[in-house]
């Protein structure tokens, strides 16, 4: 039996109510420990999706480093990290 995985939809709904309620959420946080490719690939596009829609900003301080990902209502939180 295999559980549901959520769509990119439902990834986007969850991914702002996290962005909203922390203001900031790095992307290996909001993954956690060893995700699936699927939830991997599901998150991103969603990730994606936001930064389009400019609900998010994200931020790579590094090349292959952590994502931080800014709720756009919340301009102090950029210069905190």
């Amino acid at each position: 039996f295999r559980a549901r995985r959520p769509t990119v939809q439902e990834e986007m709904a969850n991914l702002t109510v996290s962005i909203k309620n922390c203001r900031c959420v790095s992307l290996e946080s909001y993954l956690g420990p060893q995700p699936s490719l699927y939830r991997l690939a599901t998150v991103f596009l969603a990730l994606l999706e936001l930064w389009r829609q400019e609900t998010i900003a994200i931020e790579q301080k590094v090349q292959f480093g952590d994502i931080l990902m800014i709720c756009r209502e919340d301009p102090v939180c950029r210069s905190n990290h």
